[in-house]
C-alpha cells in the first residue's frame, strides 16, 4: 500500500509553522532530515520556545512541483500532504 503521507515523486514538501513568517516560512523541507521535522525546523532559524507552544505538533505543510510548459512559461502544481502524527517535544 502506498504512503499517503509522501508527496508524489518529483515534488517538493514546504512547511510552514504557527508565525512562520517572521523566520523566513514556509522553507522547501530537506528530506535528509527524514522525520526529524523538529530538528529541520531549529536548524531554519525557527525557535524551539516556539516549537514547545503547538498544542498538536503539527506542522501545516504542501508539496508543490514547477513544471516548464512549453511556451517557456512556468506552472506551479500543488497537492497538500496528509498530516503525520503529532510528533513528541
Amino acid at each position: 500500500m502506498a504512503d499517503d503521507s509522501a508527496p508524489q515523486e518529483g515534488f517538493d514538501v514546504f512547511l510552514d509553522p504557527p508565525g512562520g513568517h517572521a523566520w523566513g516560512f514556509p522553507k522547501k523541507f530537506d528530506q535528509s532530515f527524514g522525520n526529524d521535522v523538529n530538528g529541520w525546523l531549529l536548524a531554519n532559524g525557527y525557535p524551539e520556545s516556539e516549537i514547545a507552544q503547538w498544542p498538536d505538533r503539527r506542522v501545516p505543510c504542501w508539496a508543490k512541483k514547477v513544471i516548464k510548459h512549453e511556451s517557456g512559461r512556468e506552472v506551479i502544481c500543488a497537492a497538500p500532504v496528509k498530516p503525520s502524527e503529532p510528533r513528541s517535544a
